[in-house]
Formats: structure tokens, sequence, C-alpha cells
């Protein structure tokens, strides 16, 4: 149960320590502890540094590194509750000011004791230790698993020492996606889709798992109008697009950072919705010195089906949405035979008018479709129902084959339009193969 939880901000933990106010008043707090510690009659001033130096390393490692979840509970009671803050500060984000506040803050404070303590032995390896416990913890390598060492250093010097099972270590590894010797070398990209009226992001890696999504939806907004309207749309899309890319950073446990690249959609798709997108996304290549993949939204559904089945090239496509119907051919990443396309009425818009609801739509398709590759002794494969609507999976996965096949990667983004009018796939020559040829079919909604 979230009771008395009311944040706009899909993980608050994130944002509560950015102010400068907090840091002012967490130097007060610990100035206050050190008159308190030097008003004490029987504590000398080597005594009084040392204890100011270890009690707020202490307090500082409880709250921001042993326990999880903390200040506030998330809205979504998600992940965010198997992290501890610092592993929450920022959604991940490295050397952001306040990072930089809480690391430099007890370096200084040690510096401080050690000369107030005229550098004695003792009291040089207690300020060290203590230093230490609050600066191990921070180390981005360690994160996810830091609090299970630490337990077990607490654990040993008690006396009690736990040696937890490899297959528990292994559990708490994986619920941080961290992967010993490979995260730091795993393509990761984060896919962002804005082309109609969802707003949806996600990270994937090279290896095709997704490591976190989060999609809004305007369908009930659009209901009530009778249709989409580009304007409502964007606006829309530029209320949420900063929340949603947060949630599927934050549930992957992935900081921008990390990512190997960002792609998005550029075309086709609505101007305005389009517009919002592309220019959030290069905010953030810009400001994270990422990699740019632009996404052309069919080709991302053409190519969907790699990522849930094992599909060799080449592969017949064919995408059928209410707007569109195409057939293609397709030998690879980029390129795209087109064999075919609707001329007036598009099949799914046609069905729409005789069967109720997209779903029924795609079962009367997907039945003639599979009599018909019964028949030539193709194999039919479809992607599950939730990756044929606009989603970030798709984009991610696409930037993702992109960047294997270094297509399409741009490290200077200066002229990057997007393109709303729908253009035909990619066309190169190739030599057809009938007998290395798959059939199958992905279900989409363009706009």
């Amino acid at each position: 149960m979230n009771v008395g939880v009311a944040h706009s901000e899909v993980n608050p933990n994130t944002r509560v320590m950015n102010s400068r106010g907090m840091w002012l008043t967490y130097a007060l707090g610990v100035g206050l502890l050190h008159i308190v510690l030097l008003s004490i009659p029987f504590f000398s001033v080597p005594v009084a540094w040392t204890l100011t130096n270890v009690i707020h390393n202490l307090g500082m490692y409880v709250f921001l590194h042993a326990v999880k979840g903390t200040p506030f509970e998330t809205p979504d009671q998600g992940k965010a509750r198997l992290l501890t803050h610092w592993e929450q500060l920022d959604y991940g984000v490295q050397f952001t000011s306040s990072r930089k506040f809480f690391t430099i803050s007890p370096i200084i404070l040690y510096f401080l004791a050690s000369f107030y303590t005229k550098y004695d032995t003792t009291h040089f390896i207690l300020n060290t230790a203590s230093l230490l416990s609050v600066l191990i913890p921070k180390m981005p390598q360690l994160h996810g698993i830091t609090h299970t060492v630490n337990m077990l250093i607490f654990n040993k010097t008690a006396g009690v020492f736990f040696k937890p099972s490899r297959r528990k270590i292994y559990e708490v590894l994986g619920s941080f996606h961290f992967y010993p010797g490979k995260r730091f070398l795993h393509k990761l990209v984060l896919g962002i889709e804005t082309s109609c009226d969802d707003t949806a992001a996600a990270v994937v890696d090279e290896a095709g798992n997704v490591l976190g999504e989060a999609i809004h939806s305007q369908t009930e907004v659009h209901l009530k109008t009778g249709g989409i309207i580009p304007p409502v749309a964007q606006q829309l899309h530029r209320e949420n697009i900063q929340r949603i890319v947060q949630e599927a950073l934050s549930a992957s446990a992935v900081s921008p950072r990390e990512l190997s690249a960002i792609a998005t959609t550029i075309k086709p798709g609505l101007a305005l919705s389009l517009g919002v997108g592309l220019s959030f996304s290069l905010q953030l290549v810009d400001q994270f010195k990422k990699p740019f993949i632009p996404i052309h939204h069919m080709e991302a559904h053409a190519l969907t089906i790699r990522l849930t089945n094992k599909v060799e090239f080449p592969f017949l496509v064919l995408l059928i949405s209410g707007g569109h119907c195409l057939l293609a051919l397709v030998r690879g990443v980029s390129d795209f035979l087109l064999l075919g396309k609707s001329l007036d009425i598009a099949p799914g818009d046609m069905l729409d008018k005789v069967v109720s609801g997209g779903v029924a739509s795609n079962l009367h398709i997907r039945k003639a479709l599979e009599i018909v590759t019964n028949a030539t002794q193709c194999t039919l494969l479809c992607p599950p129902p939730r990756l044929c609507t606009d989603n970030g999976v798709m984009i991610a996965w696409n930037g993702i084959e992109r960047l294997r096949a270094g297509l399409g990667i741009l490290h200077n983004t200066e002229g990057i339009r997007y393109e709303p009018k729908l253009k035909e796939l990619n066309v190169l020559s190739f030599e057809y193969k009938d007998d290395a040829t798959n059939c199958l079919m992905s279900f989409e909604r363009f706009c």
C-alpha cells in the first residue's frame, strides 16, 4: 500500500538532495555537531574532530548507502525500493552537482580532521577507514552490490560472519542488471518514440534484453475529440516525454552515461509529434555526448521480429495497419525491396468497418495469412501484440541493429530534421533466394 505519497516526480528520491538549501542545511548540521562535541569538557580537540568525522560518515553511510528505498516511497513501488538513496540520486547519472557535493564533503572533513589531530596514527587510521566507508560505495561499478559487501564486512566484524550462497549473490547482482565483467562492454540503446499519439521509451541491450520501458498513451484524450488533433498530441508529448524517459532509465537501472547511443523516430509520422521526440533526444545527445541514431518508424516495425525470434536475412515482411499495407523483402538492417503496397484503403481500415476492434481484425488477417503460408510452405512469425503498436522497444532494438551494423550512427547532429511524410523503404538490388526466405507478419498502428 502506498499511503501519504503525493509527488509529481516519478521517483522523488532522485531530486530531494539537489537544492542548495539542502546542502546548506547539511553543512550547518555538521558544523553544529562539531560545536556540540567541542563543548563537552572531557573531549580534546583531536577527539572532537575524529568523532565529528566518524559520526558524519556513519550517518552518510546509513542514509545514502545502506538503507534502501529512502527517504520516500515511490509512487510506482517499483525497482527504486531495491536501490539505496545514492543509487537513486539523479537517476544514477554520475558527476552531477549533488554527487560531487556529497563526494567532496567527506574528503574536506577528512583533511580537516587529519590536520587538527596532527596526523596521529590512531586518529589517522580511524579517519581514513571512515572516509573509505563512504567513498567506496559511491563507485558506480559497485552499485547494486555495495550493500551486500558491506553487510559481509559488518557481520565479520561482529564475529558473526555469514557467507551467502552463490545463488543468492547472483540474484542480488541480477536484480540490478549488473553483468560481471561485461556491463560496460554491452551495447545499450535508449529508444524514444513519439511519431503519433504514444509517448514511449525503452532501454534494450545487444542481446535483445528489454532492461526497462515506459509508455504513455493518449488514446482516451483523442477518443473524446473523435480523432487525433496534432497540436493536442504535441502538447501531451511535451508534458510526458521527460517522465517517460526517466521511468525507462530508472526501471533499467542504467544511467544515461552508460548508454552506447540514443535512437529516436524521425520519420514518418505527425510533424508536431516527431518534433517533440527529436528535440528532447538531441538535448540528451548534447548533454551526455552520445551518438544519435535516427530511426525510420516502419523499418523499426519490420525488424521487430528479429528481437523476438531468430530470423536471418533475407525474409518477407508484411506491415499492416489502419492506414498502410506494405509487403517488402528484407535483406539487411537498412536493405529493403518494396514488393507492393495498398493502392487505396488499407486492410486494417477496411476490416475495422466490418469487424469491431483491432484485435478482432488482427485475428482475421492472421488466419488468412496462415492459410497462405501453409499453402506455400512458408513460416509465419508474428511479434507479440504489445510490440505491434507504437513502442520504445522497437526503436531501441532498431538502434541496436544499426549500431552493430555500423549504419546511420551520427556523431554530429547538425542539420538533422524530422520527415513527417511517408517515404519508400530503402531499395537496394540483391539476389533473391527463395529457399532462404521466411514469411512473417507484423501488425502496427501508424498515424
